[in-house]
């Protein structure tokens, strides 16, 4: 087998040597066919570059490896407003943290344990008739008996919560409690005689011009006497804000052991309440009072409409809410009642779930909510952290339903009733469930496509209903010390940022969308409660005078690799069609290739610096334009504004135009002479048969025209075209005209 080439005018394929007829013209052929688009035609017809045209980010983020023929609306991460096709702004203005009511230690009460006698308490005495605990209590037999605590100016505003045990003589005796600061008074339920102990408590915030806290334990009735016992003083604790609520056209808030609503101002929160131990829920109750749950252990409250506070006797009230003209509550393990008279002394609690309650499953329940059956009538359902479960009213139990889920700590924190579907939350995972005659399940969270930045990650602890979408918050302290807490959302068809810590490892709590002073989403935080502005007309901030924006946001595009990450591209220049700016309002670009790990704020490459004029802004790549060889490319944009919060840039569009780079390859044409075999030691019937095994072959063939003493004399070629002349009959002299192909 012929391998390499000594005399001028022959060349070597598939080990046959060939005469040829002149020279062997060698030329670069391309490797593609025309332009390679990605997103709008009509602006990327060029016959050389491709485009990457970037004007639509209304698909939501997640996506940090693209599939440019269905993520062309898809990003990775964004602080930015992206609700708009062409529209990328800066994110709403949060106003917060607002001021919450500062921590008030109770003044002690002299005698409190009334073992002492003729100690603390003006009227009465003391007692061993009666007794709560120790031997003795203090008896009154008529009037009252009352306490001016040591008085401190810094107690003007505050609340407190005065609980004392009485018991009451039969025979007509009652009792009440009452807190005085000589503006006003507020009083206990009234306690009548039964013979028996019972804690009573009142709460009261003093006014701003108080001047005293006085305790006082009043008796009346025909006859009998009252002895009081064990009594208790606890001023307002503030703690994180878990819980908020719209009640009677007001923002109320739980925070720690206090009642706190929202002030005309919208700049924060008063003290309206105090209790024993912290609030685990607030629910309007079916009589139209607001029920303040306090768990399992201690009795709950209710608040009328006038801000009159009153407690029960009843207790196992961990959550709760209203739901068939009744009220229910649920106590921490699960087991489930219901009243239809919740704001009494003494109401009648029945149990509703005889027949199987969340208590047989070894769960704890997390949240709840009301939601349509298969039938479309509404009844409960339970987030718990082994999925949701829902209620059969006719049957009295619990029933799994299809979200059934592996046991998960944070698993039904997040639970809501938005547009068709009931969506419950594990994690970043978000279920949506259609109850149904066939019923649907359909996995929309977080946890999709390529997920949240890990310096952007964490858990979902709560779901908040919105109009357009509903909003999660996703609490970072689950994924590490490195990680930001955030507000985002879902509209149905993607996840979008809000809000972001300013700091890393933040605790998330409790939102809500209230309409109270204005329309706005409120949530809670480890470092306080903020609020977001939300719009009742246009959603559209470009069509919302006076909307405000935040300083600055950053948006994060998904790694564009051009459908294949290997082959090279060749970045040529990056175009920006930009809005809205000025020396205050300015966009900065930046860029990563080749999967770079940067993180999300550094590490990057400047590309475009701050512009502050409108229109198209054109960058090219690399020292003097010569570009950038990248297999993939992931840009960064910093938003920003330095001026009248009431401004933003916008950018609307974006292209990257890059060249396809395969490696140059090489053709060969060249005309073979058959008539001339003899030069080569062969017949032209030989060669003939030869070119026919030639252009049969699949596979690579040697070609060399050198003398191989070199490697780069040597290629493997297929043959494409190939046309030839020969004569008919016994003559097998021809020519063939030959291009090899170097693949």
């Amino acid at each position: 087998m012929a391998d390499r080439t000594i005399h001028a005018n022959e060349i070597i394929l598939n080990g046959v040597k060939f005469p040829i007829d002149g020279f062997v013209r060698e030329s670069l052929i391309s490797r593609f066919p025309a332009a390679m688009r990605i997103g709008a035609p009509d602006y990327a017809n060029e016959q050389l570059l491709s485009n990457w045209i970037i004007n639509d980010a209304t698909g939501g983020l997640l996506i940090e490896e693209m599939d440019e023929s269905i993520h062309q609306d898809r990003y990775w991460w964004s602080t930015c407003d992206t609700r708009f096709r062409s529209n990328i702004l800066l994110p709403p203005l949060p106003s917060g943290p607002l001021t919450l009511p500062s921590n008030v230690t109770a003044p002690s009460i002299v005698n409190a344990n009334m073992e002492t006698d003729a100690a603390g308490w003006t009227g009465g005495d003391r007692s061993a008739a009666q007794y709560h605990t120790g031997s003795y209590s203090w008896a009154i037999a008529s009037g009252s008996a009352y306490q001016d605590l040591v008085w401190d100016d810094a107690y003007k505003g505050k609340a407190f919560v005065f609980g004392c045990w009485v018991y009451c003589e039969a025979g007509g005796a009652t009792a009440v409690i009452i807190i005085d600061d000589a503006i006003g008074t507020s009083s206990s339920k009234v306690i009548t005689g039964g013979a028996a102990w019972v804690h009573i408590y009142v709460t009261r915030t003093l006014a701003a011009t108080a001047t005293r806290l006085r305790l006082t334990i009043t008796r009346t009735g025909a006859s009998g006497s009252t002895f009081a016992d064990d009594a208790t003083l606890v001023g307002q604790t503030i703690g994180t804000v878990p819980l908020f609520v719209n009640f009677n056209s007001k923002q109320y808030a739980a925070c720690g052991y206090t009642l706190v609503k929202m002030n005309a101002g919208n700049t924060g929160y008063d003290p309206v309440g105090c209790f024993p131990t912290v609030i685990t829920d607030l629910v309007v109750g079916s009589d139209g009072n607001l029920l303040i749950y306090l768990g399992d252990s201690d009795y709950y409250w209710w608040m009328t409409t006038a801000e009159l506070f009153y407690n029960t006797d009843a207790s196992l009230a961990n959550k709760g809410l209203r739901w068939d003209g009744k009220t229910w509550k649920m106590a921490a393990n699960g087991r489930w009642w219901y009243t239809v008279t919740p704001s009494t002394a003494s109401p009648a609690w029945t149990a509703a779930d005889a027949s199987g309650g969340l208590d047989d499953y070894t769960l704890t329940p997390k949240s709840l909510d009301v939601y349509r059956d298969a039938n479309g009538n509404l009844i409960p359902y339970c987030a718990t952290t082994k999925g949701l479960w829902a209620y059969d009213i006719d049957t009295s139990m619990w029933v799994e339903t299809e979200v059934g889920l592996p046991e998960h700590t944070q698993a039904g924190m997040g639970l809501v009733v938005w547009q068709d579907g009931i969506y419950v939350s594990g994690g970043l995972s978000v279920k949506k469930y259609i109850a149904a005659g066939t019923a649907t399940l359909t996995e929309v969270g977080l946890s999709q496509d390529d997920g949240l930045p890990q310096l952007r990650s964490g858990e979902i602890v709560k779901f908040i209903k919105g109009y357009d979408e509903f909003f999660a918050l996703i609490d970072s302290t689950y994924e590490g010390a490195t990680s930001r807490s955030q507000v985002v959302s879902y509209d149905g068809t993607g996840w979008r940022t809000w809000w972001e810590a300013t700091a890393d490892n933040k605790n998330m709590y409790a939102g809500i969308v209230t309409s109270v002073n204005k329309h706005q989403l409120l949530f809670s935080t480890t470092d306080g409660v903020y609020s977001i502005p939300l719009q009742r007309t246009s959603r559209n901030p470009k069509k919302v005078a006076g909307y405000t924006y935040n300083t600055s946001g950053i948006h994060i595009s998904p790694r564009f690799d051009a459908g294949t990450k290997a082959f090279p591209k060749l970045a040529t220049k990056l175009t920006l069609f930009l809005d809205d700016m000025s020396a205050t309002e300015t966009v900065a670009v930046s860029y990563q290739i080749d999967q770079a790990q940067g993180a999300l704020t550094s590490a990057w490459t400047s590309l475009v610096a701050a512009q502050t004029a409108d229109g198209v802004k054109e960058q090219t790549f690399g020292t003097n334009g010569v570009g950038v060889v990248f297999y993939d490319i992931q840009f960064r944009l910093a938003l920003a504004q330095a001026g009248a919060n009431t401004t933003s840039p916008i950018v609307k569009g974006m292209v990257l135009s890059f060249l396809k780079l395969l490696g140059r390859k090489k053709a060969w044409t060249f005309t073979i002479s058959t008539s001339e075999a003899g030069r080569v030691g062969a017949t032209p019937k030989e060669l003939t048969d030869a070119l026919s095994t030639i252009l049969s072959t699949n596979t690579l063939m040697l070609f060399t025209f050198r003398d191989g003493s070199a490697a780069a004399d040597t290629h493997y070629v297929i043959v494409q075209p190939y046309s030839s002349f020969t004569a008919a009959g016994p003559n097998w002299m021809g020519q063939a005209n030959l291009t090899c192909v170097e693949v």
